[in-house]
């Protein structure tokens, strides 16, 4: 057959058009038309490049603009010709045609072609150095004009017209070929947007007249008309007509190009004149790789035909015959011979393949390929290359006489080969394989006495046999550190390895053989087989010993289980009153102390060691003498009453707590419980006499009422709004103060809201009262308006809904109008019996009162009836005044003072109002007040993180310590504890009430401020009746409950759609938050309250510290302006 070769793969081609390239061949070497350059190229194979032919364009410089329609045709290398096209008159759209040529060193003028009209495309070639060009014209016209030296000689038009019809038609591309002195126009045609054909003209020089010659050429009319060029003769066949060419003999050919099944060819169609068919000169079609070819081109060189294709990259093929191999089994009984599907030509390398198809004869093995049936050519064995010969190559196969070798394995054929006679054969590729045994290799008999040497030659039929050694193995135990170390054992494979004794070692328990050293799997002697080498590992487990810690009379420390060898953790140090905690000794005698690195090695009971705590108790006379000395007491004994000093001019008035000389030290009764200073308080003596003054009454008169209470209103001051009245009551000196409803509901008529109402009692007196009616009380609430009472001493702010006069109403029945209720609001100082009470604690508590107490209450009566309002909705902010010349920093906090005594704290801050220093105490509860110094640090804070907020909230009551001046701050705390702190923390009164939770006995120390908590709905329990008291307390647990505390405290925080998300998405551990915390810990981050910890942590199920409660529960309050 013949097959397309290609010839050159030349690369990319310099400006390649889209209709694809002017081509010409001569001498074997391609020639291209880089049109966008306006050169010649000429293929160089040595440097795979194009260089141009000529120094210069083959375009004069004036015309290189509009330039156009080129051919090209090469004679030799000093006749290349160029036609082209170049534009005249751009505005009737004229063109001339111009013909260059190449002489061998420059491009010139063919003479002087004066023709110009609308050209479309132009075709030249050249014979016996006579030029012709040929193009056609806007009406469908074919020109074509002969060069013979000197002038340009036109060869006749040809007007093309539709077979049967006078009219002409739309012409395409033209191809100009002259054979033996004789012209031919190949052209395309289309009579119709859907039909297209092809024409081919001869010039007759007898006549001057072109023939058509078409023939059968228009086989082709049959194609429906895709686009201009486009054609296909069966649906999914599409066919490009390309190029023309005559061969030297006169043969017509055509250039193709085809789309077929989504792929790409090229191939050359030729006109048979015996049956006036156009066929595909081969089958062998070029098959585009990469893009859909352009315009093929055609050429002949002699009697070589060549095919230029153009992808972006140039390939030019020629027309060469190929031939095949084939192979011949000769003789075989069974099996297939090879096939090699492809073609090659004379001198190609062919590959030769091995007996795919398994070709087999009897008493003869296969042994490659020979060139003749008998064995007399060459032999090639497979993967072997030959050279194709002209005509192709029949290879036959070669039989070689051979011995049948046969592997046997217990008694079965293993494995069966066929070896050529004197050659060795070859182990089976795979061993045969025996559980529990040792292939030991092939032996000739079946007493493996001869094992079978391979580098032998087969010399007749055998067996040979396989031969096993029975797989002893080694089982080695690993005591880990046990005692006595035990022997190695060889057992048989399958075999069980006996049980050897137990070892021993100290502090841990054996729990048996293993087969890894983690301990995972363990080793059944009685059932488990060896089945190779192995370690057996003993497991041990670690005695456990307990610690008891006898704490000598300090708080209670829990026994504690420690594994042998490891070391105790030193417990939180014990607490004992009145002692200093020295350590913890093996011993009772406490001469050996315990290292708490020392690993454990047995059951043992450590023994506190106390020191008994001395204080010094300093004297300050504050100008008196002598000078006393200090003294140093036991801790909880009394300090013994020095001689008084003597001041001159003052009288020795006893020994006070502080430099103000406010709680005096009663050494009678007072124990000493830390370090401290008393005071020496003088009182300076008076000059003056005596005397007496009076009057004398029968009877009692009641004061008369006054104006002399002044009421601001929006800052202006009215006299005429309230009436007074100041009386002794029980020793007391009570002010009372009346507002007239309808005077101050006139004064408020304009009807703003929110108006601050403030009631200046400025007289000194004990007890100051304000009183309205149910109905300004009413009238007052609903315009929003704030009550404010002042005294000398104090101040208080209640929103008047605080009173809430419905709710007072709802109480007392339908009947009852807000006209017959009294509401009475009170600022009181305390009495003497209570100062005293506050005084006692104080010593207790070692705390100092800075002011007496102050009691504040609200009351509604209707007739004889008096009851006490004693908790609000929210915050309500009172103020007591810091004396002149004390500290404001020493003002610690504000602390409720309880019918029996005992103090709690209250959210307290300093504030300023008009120029003097108040503590502003913000509380839910109407109670008696106080302020106090406390100020506590606890030691080992010192350099923590959390110092401040730990002392700052110690100094407040709102936490405590674990004795001895410690606070434990990386402790995790249970929610009884956090509970506690909440309660304290918001100023609430622990209520001795039963719980809602099982889990919560009465009696116990945290019962009371779990009820209050649960009360506030800050606690809401586990949902099976229980709270977990001594649980450990989360992270997320406790952002819930701080987040309800926050209600509370009107810290509000609102969330817009999807704020909730993006705030919890900001934490690397988002996706670990309990779905009913979210926004409990949304809103905790976005008030600030909360900032996770580092690496954008939030930790929601770690357990929170004592320090990160401090601080959470101190931001809460300040946040919330309550301190």
């Amino acid at each position: 057959m013949t097959s397309w070769q290609l010839i050159y793969d030349v690369g990319p081609v310099p400006a390649v058009a889209g209709d694809g390239m002017p081509f010409a061949i001569y001498n074997d070497v391609p020639y291209i038309i880089d049109w966008e350059n306006k050169h010649v190229r000429k293929y160089d194979e040595r440097s795979n490049n194009w260089p141009s032919i000529g120094e210069t364009t083959f375009v004069p410089g004036t015309l290189l603009g509009n330039v156009g329609n080129y051919s090209l045709f090469v004679e030799n290398e000093n006749s290349v010709y160029v036609a082209y096209t170049y534009l005249l008159d751009e505005a009737n759209n004229i063109d001339k045609v111009k013909v260059s040529k190449y002489d061998g060193s420059s491009w010139n003028e063919v003479g002087s072609l004066d023709i110009s009209g609308t050209i479309y495309y132009t075709s030249v070639y050249a014979e016996d150095d006579t030029v012709y060009v040929a193009f056609n014209d806007d009406v469908d016209r074919i020109k074509v004009y002969k060069y013979s030296g000197d002038s340009w000689e036109l060869m006749g038009d040809i007007t093309v017209t539709a077979p049967g019809a006078s009219s002409p038609i739309s012409l395409g591309y033209l191809y100009l070929t002259v054979h033996n002195g004789t012209p031919y126009v190949a052209y395309q045609w289309k009579d119709s947007p859907t039909w297209i054909y092809l024409g081919l003209m001869e010039y007759d020089s007898d006549s001057g007249v072109w023939q058509d010659i078409t023939g059968n050429l228009n086989d082709f009319r049959h194609y429906p008309y895709v686009n201009e060029n486009l054609l296909y003769d069966t649906p999914g066949v599409h066919c490009k007509v390309a190029d023309f060419c005559i061969s030297p003999g006169g043969d017509f050919y055509w250039a193709i190009c085809s789309i077929e099944s989504g792929k790409r060819y090229a191939n050359v169609i030729k006109y048979d004149n015996g049956t006036n068919k156009w066929t595909e000169l081969t089958n062998d079609r070029i098959e585009s790789q990469n893009y859909s070819f352009m315009n093929p081109s055609l050429s002949f060189y002699g009697d070589k035909l060549y095919l230029a294709a153009y992808e972006l990259y140039a390939e030019v093929y020629t027309l060469m015959s190929a031939y095949s191999v084939t192979y011949d089994s000769n003789g075989a009984e069974s099996g297939t011979v090879p096939v090699d599907s492809n073609y090659y030509i004379a001198g190609e390398t062919v590959t030769l393949k091995g007996n795919e198809g398994n070709l087999a004869k009897s008493g003869y093995v296969f042994d490659g390929w020979n060139t003749a049936s008998d064995g007399s050519g060459v032999t090639y064995l497979p993967g072997q290359t030959i050279e194709m010969q002209e005509g192709g190559i029949t290879l036959y196969a070669v039989w070689a006489e051979s011995y049948k070798v046969t592997f046997m394995n217990e008694g079965k054929v293993y494995h069966q080969t066929e070896v050529k006679k004197g050659t060795q054969v070859q182990p089976p590729s795979a061993e045969p394989v025996k559980e529990g045994y040792t292939f030991k290799g092939w032996y000739t008999d079946e007493n493996y006495t001869t094992e079978w040497n391979f580098s032998n030659p087969v010399t007749n039929d055998m067996n040979l046999y396989a031969k096993w050694e029975r797989i002893q193995c080694t089982v080695t135990f690993d005591t880990q550190g046990g005692e006595p170390s035990i022997d190695t054992q060889t057992v048989y494979y399958g075999e069980k390895v006996a049980k050897p004794d137990d070892p021993a070692r100290e502090g841990h328990v054996f729990l048996g053989w293993f087969t890894d050293e983690d301990c995972t799997t363990e080793w059944d002697f009685e059932n488990d087989v060896v089945t190779g080498n192995m370690t057996l590992y003993a497991k041990w487990e670690r005695n456990q010993y307990t610690v008891t810690f006898d704490s000598k009379g300090g708080s209670e420390i829990d026994p504690v289980k420690v594994l042998y060898n490891d070391p105790v953790g030193k417990p939180d140090d014990p607490v004992r009153t009145g002692y200093k905690f020295l350590g913890w000794y093996t011993d009772e005698d406490y001469t050996t102390e315990w290292d708490f690195s020392n690993p454990v090695t047995s059951d043992m009971t450590l023994y506190a060691k106390w020191e008994r705590i001395q204080c010094t108790v300093t004297f300050d006379t504050q100008g008196g003498g002598p000078s006393i000395p200090p003294q140093s007491v036991y801790y909880g004994e009394k300090v013994t009453k020095p001689d008084d000093p003597v001041k001159e001019g003052y009288v020795f008035d006893g020994w006070y707590r502080e430099p103000e000389c406010i709680n005096p030290w009663d050494f009678e009764n007072y124990e000493v419980w830390e370090a401290f200073t008393l005071y020496a308080k003088w009182t300076k003596v008076s000059s003056g006499g005596s005397g007496s003054s009076g009057s004398s009454s029968s009877g009692t008169t009641p004061p008369a009422p006054s104006n002399d209470t002044p009421v601001r209103i929006n800052g202006k001051d009215y006299q005429d709004i309230a009436e007074t009245t100041t009386k002794e009551q029980d020793g007391r000196r009570v002010t009372s103060v009346k507002l007239g409803t309808d005077e101050l509901i006139e004064n408020l008529s304009s009807g703003e809201t929110g108006t601050v109402i403030t009631v200046q009692v400025t007289k000194d007196t004990d007890t100051a009262v304000v009183e309205l009616d149910g109905r300004l009380a009413e009238y007052l609430e609903n315009m929003k308006c704030v009550l404010e009472v002042k005294t000398k001493d104090a101040g208080y702010t209640l929103p008047a809904e605080e009173i809430a006069i419905d709710r007072i109403l709802e109480s007392l029945g339908a009947e009852v109008g807000p006209e017959a209720i009294r509401i009475s609001i009170e600022i009181a100082r305390a009495s003497e019996d209570d100062v005293k009470i506050v005084e006692n604690e104080a010593e207790k508590g070692k705390f100092a009162i800075i002011v007496p107490p102050m009691e504040f209450t609200v009351k509604f009566s209707y007739g004889d009836t008096t009851v006490e309002i004693g908790e609000f909705k929210g915050y309500v902010a009172r103020t007591i005044a810091i004396p002149e010349g004390v500290d404001p920093e020493k003002v610690t906090t504000a602390v409720i003072v309880e019918k029996d005594g005992t103090l709690r704290h209250v959210p307290t801050k300093a504030t300023v109002i008009d120029g003097k220093y108040y503590a502003q105490i913000n509380s839910i509860t109407n109670s008696a007040y106080t302020l106090i110094w406390n100020p506590i640090e606890f030691r080992d804070v010192d350099n923590h993180w959390a110092k401040d907020a730990v002392n700052n909230l110690g100094s407040r009551m709102i936490i405590s310590g674990i004795g001895d001046g410690l606070f434990a701050p990386d402790r995790e705390i249970t929610r009884a504890e956090f509970a506690a702190i909440m309660v304290r923390a918001l100023g609430l009164k622990p209520e001795a009430k039963e719980t809602p939770f099982k889990d919560v006995r009465a009696g116990e120390w945290y019962s009371g401020n779990i009820k209050t908590a649960a009360e506030y709905g800050i606690i809401y329990g586990y949902g099976n009746g229980n709270f977990g008291p001594n649980d450990r307390i989360t992270r997320e647990q406790a952002m819930a409950m701080i987040a309800r505390a926050m209600k509370i405290t009107k810290l509000n925080v609102e969330f817009v759609e999807g704020e909730i998300e993006r705030i919890l998405d900001g934490f690397n551990d988002a996706e670990s938050i309990s779905e009913y915390a979210k926004e409990s810990i949304a809103a905790c981050v976005k008030s600030g309250l909360v900032v996770g910890k580092s690496g954008r942590i939030i930790g929601p199920k770690d357990n929170i510290t004592r320090a990160e409660t401090t601080v959470i529960v101190q931001r809460l309050l300040q946040k919330s302006g309550l301190i």
